[in-house]
């Protein structure tokens, strides 16, 4: 009804026609009414997209700023030569052969060997975020080595609380 009635007036307004003083008083009050509902809305949506402004731009900082997480992982082709080349035995049972190097990084890293010997693709994965699951909660990257973990067939029977004894007992020693 309150739409009719502002186009109404809108029409008459443009046409030229005169409307009864009532009636325009009237229109003038909804369209008041409605360019201050107009208003808070526009407000509230201004003040979304300065807040979603603010979080894309927090998002690019971090992307920049490489989290500790995704650190762990990144090796350089010259760099795995190198850590294959300079490794340790650290841990050797049936499973999984843990062996480990000096880091020429800021953080420790762990490389992760598994062949597809070892199980379907989903159970490789899940061996490979378990180790990286441990190695950042434990902050093993803290010790400042360089972990190379070579997966035998077999090793998806392990636990996670296996996987991460042996883990820990490989890097630490304990």
């Amino acid at each position: 009804m309150a739409a009719l009635k502002s186009a109404t007036f809108y029409i008459a307004r443009i046409s030229g026609c005169q409307l009864p003083t009532n009636q325009v008083a009237a229109n003038e009050q909804e369209n008041t009414v409605f360019s201050r509902e107009w208003q808070q809305k526009m407000v509230e949506k201004s003040s979304t997209a300065v807040a979603l402004k603010a979080e894309n731009a927090s998002r690019s900082a971090a992307k920049k700023n490489r989290s500790i997480a995704r650190l762990i992982t990144i090796f350089t082709p010259a760099e795995i030569r190198k850590l294959f080349a300079q490794a340790q035995p650290a841990l050797k049972v049936p499973f999984i052969d843990i062996r480990i190097a000096p880091s020429v990084s800021t953080v420790g890293r762990i490389l992760i060997v598994i062949p597809r010997k070892v199980g379907t693709a989903p159970q490789r994965n899940l061996i490979r975020r378990r180790l990286k699951s441990i190695y950042y909660r434990e902050q093993l990257f803290a010790l400042k080595k360089d972990v190379l973990v070579f997966i035998k067939p077999g090793a998806h029977t392990l636990s996670f609380d296996e996987t991460k004894s042996l883990l820990l007992k490989g890097v630490t020693g304990k």
